[in-house]
């Protein structure tokens, strides 16, 4: 557990300086992405993303079932993957918000 979030961490500060963000209309399996934009709804499971391109639902609980401590009209770089299936689902491992705290998901 530790060593992945450890991993998680390190990503997240290796990709962080270098990386692209995807648009969320843009995202493709199964790559890991860092997709960026405004929290607009909130519920159980996570919270919804909006960028320029589209919207999608984040899934983002934390182990113990709470919630992730967003508000809406936040900006957060998330960084995860698509889950496939027919609903639009990304699956976060870290967010990021904008006063550069990280929130780790861990599963």
């Amino acid at each position: 557990m530790i060593i992945r979030m450890l991993f998680l961490v390190m990503l997240v500060l290796l990709t962080s300086a270098c990386a692209r963000f995807t648009p969320i209309n843009k995202l493709a399996l199964p790559p890991v992405s860092i997709i960026e934009g405004k929290v607009t709804d909130l519920d159980k499971r996570g919270f919804i993303l909006v960028d320029g391109s589209g919207a999608i639902h984040v899934r983002a609980t934390l182990p113990d079932n709470t919630p992730v401590a967003l508000s809406p009209g936040e900006r957060v770089k998330v960084y995860g993957n698509l889950l496939a299936g027919p609903e639009k689902e990304f699956d976060a491992y870290v967010i990021r918000k904008s006063t550069h705290e990280q929130i780790i998901i861990s599963k």
